[in-house]
């Protein structure tokens, strides 16, 4: 569905991505780690088009995406939930999640306004409330909530548990597991090793703007030495 093809980027003169080539197919987890600066989120923001291209390519399910729009990118199936989550402070719940709803066709396996409040039942509580009112975690379910209503083909996540309590990390590893099977492809980056390992079937290792490793998800996590070299743990 997604490849990245030998992709450079670099902010002024300065080079940040050597060459990444990653593939992603339907329905496929693929989960990307590494040291904070190596280029993890420049990686996903390449892909939304937020972040131009020195070389390379990026294609989604057979046509290029390099020099689309965002909001392009968007209307072919791809979400993305970035680090900061990107809730608006003045919308209510509600009124976010409906902001960029996408039907889709087969109402019994696409996602509605009930299904997302029926795996994030705090958001249904919260629905009168402003962004700007939500705690941390209830911004990244709103965060999540809101993408899964585009119905995307792909949905890419940016750290979507960085600082959040224990149980809500746990939720939110729930539900993204939940996701398998639904046809609906994903990438996720995220410092906790635990939400990675636990969510994705594939892993990439990133070093230095590079991929240094990738394999199957318990591969990568068996194997100390790779992880201690290139994350420190």
């Amino acid at each position: 569905m997604l490849e990245l093809n030998d992709i450079r980027a670099a902010y002024g003169a300065t080079p940040v991505l050597h060459g990444i080539s990653l593939r992603a197919n339907a329905s496929s987890f693929l989960g990307i780690v590494g040291r904070n600066g190596v280029g993890k989120t420049t990686t996903l923001r390449s892909i939304v088009g937020l972040m131009p291209l020195t070389a390379g390519d990026i294609v989604f399910d057979g046509a290029s995406l390099v020099g689309r729009a965002t909001h392009d990118i968007a209307r072919l199936g791809v979400a993305y939930v970035p680090e900061n989550r990107g809730v608006f402070p003045s919308l209510t719940v509600m009124e976010s999640l409906t902001l960029g709803a996408q039907p889709r066709a087969d109402r019994a396996t696409g996602w509605t306004l009930e299904r997302v409040l029926e795996i994030f039942p705090r958001l249904g509580e919260r629905r009168r409330n402003r962004g700007d009112a939500l705690s941390g975690g209830e911004q990244q379910m709103l965060a999540i909530g809101r993408a899964l209503l585009a119905n995307p083909r792909l949905l890419i996540l940016d750290e979507p548990t960085e600082g959040l309590a224990p149980l809500i990390v746990e939720e939110i590893q729930s539900v993204l597991r939940s996701l398998r099977g639904s046809g609906m492809a994903l990438i996720v980056v995220d410092q906790n090793l635990d939400t990675v390992f636990n969510v994705a079937d594939e892993v990439a290792v990133m070093s230095r703007g590079a991929v240094v490793a990738r394999g199957p998800s318990a591969t990568v996590r068996a194997d100390h030495a790779l992880l201690n070299r290139y994350l420190g743990v």
